[in-house]
């Protein structure tokens, strides 16, 4: 539930930063900007006063033969409900476990070999599936939108709009996540996201009027309810696909080719929407209608969904070549398997 909150945390700092900035619009001097920069301060500062009361990881301290310690910090960090020691128990076999399979000679290049070369094809495409959303553009909603021809008020005012809506979703999707199958969640944020580029480049089509142009923001903002089901059960799926002894190595090869991506699209965009540039304005989201279309075709052929597996079962289910839309219904004594 915590790591799924992140996305509301992220989000709330993000409401509390465009409407700071959207009191000052009319400000035409240099504390416009000097005194949002100035309050952005005080949230480290915040932060850094509960640093020296965080206890330590347990893991970690298992790792450094601590194990009163962590214990201490696991009675600290734990309900009053939960196993201490079953809980610490399990964190040291699994450090056990982790070490043997450290002592297991694995390279990044046994992540591209048979049944591996699957599960870390699918890690990439869950990696990828952020740009489909359209990260990087509503990243530069304000300027983007600023671009097509919306005056900065109204700019400011769809921004704070859209991420308040995303704050709603992000608080949702940390419910939906636990109640609902991972594919049937990638599905949908994928689609809205479909039904809303369509929606943009439809009303690029149009003359630059007032409606045409709200238009077009209003379906970039509300992309945000697409993020937490698309990005939030693609990055579940990403971190329970690989193999125990490759996971950190797989998880890297994501992570790298993510800011990859991310970099390649923060580059190109401008080059895209700027006025002086190809001026594509909301034809931009016929590009992400595009990809969402052919995402959808990928994660119905390729990516699995792996809400209740153990890692155990999957290792099994990948072994035996299961396809990706029979992986959540699969029952291990139903007999022979269907690999298609």
């Amino acid at each position: 539930m915590a790591a799924m909150l992140i996305n509301d945390e992220q989000n709330l700092g993000f409401l509390i930063a465009i409407s700071s900035s959207f009191s000052r619009t009319a400000i035409m001097d240099k504390s416009a900007f000097r005194v949002v920069f100035a309050a952005a301060w005080a949230f480290p500062g915040i932060l850094a006063l509960g640093l020296p009361f965080m206890p330590e990881s347990p893991t970690w301290l298992v790792l450094k033969n601590k194990h009163d310690k962590a214990r201490r910090s696991l009675e600290r960090l734990s309900g009053a409900t939960e196993d201490i020691d079953t809980r610490l128990n399990q964190i040291i076999e699994n450090v056990e476990a982790e070490r043997r399979l450290a002592a297991e000679k694995a390279s990044f290049v046994d992540c591209f070999k048979g049944t591996n070369w699957r599960r870390t094809r699918i890690i990439l495409i869950c990696f990828y599936i952020p740009q489909v959303t359209g990260a990087v553009l509503s990243s530069n909603a304000p300027y983007f939108l600023n671009q097509t021809g919306l005056d900065s008020h109204t700019v400011l005012m769809l921004v704070q709009v859209g991420i308040a809506v995303g704050l709603v979703s992000a608080i949702l999707n940390a419910f939906s996540m636990m109640r609902f199958r991972h594919r049937p969640l990638m599905f949908f944020g994928i689609t809205v996201c479909v039904c809303l580029y369509l929606t943009m480049g439809i009303a690029a089509a149009f003359p630059k009027t007032n409606a045409s142009l709200l238009t077009i923001g209003v379906a970039l903002i509300f992309t945000s309810i697409s993020y937490g089901p698309a990005v939030g059960a693609s990055m579940a799926v990403a971190g329970e696909v690989s193999a125990s002894k490759l996971r950190a190595k797989s998880l890297g090869i994501g992570v790298a080719f993510s800011s990859i991506v991310s970099t390649i699209w923060t580059i190109i965009l401008p080059y895209l929407f700027n006025t002086d540039q190809l001026n594509m304005g909301g034809h931009i989201g016929w590009i992400f209608f595009i990809m969402g279309v052919l995402m959808l075709v990928i994660l119905y052929f390729d990516v699995p969904g792996t809400k209740g597996r153990t890692f155990e079962e999957l290792d099994q289910m990948f072994d035996m070549r299961i396809s990706a839309r029979k992986f959540e219904s699969y029952q291990f004594n139903e007999g022979p398997v269907d690999t298609k």
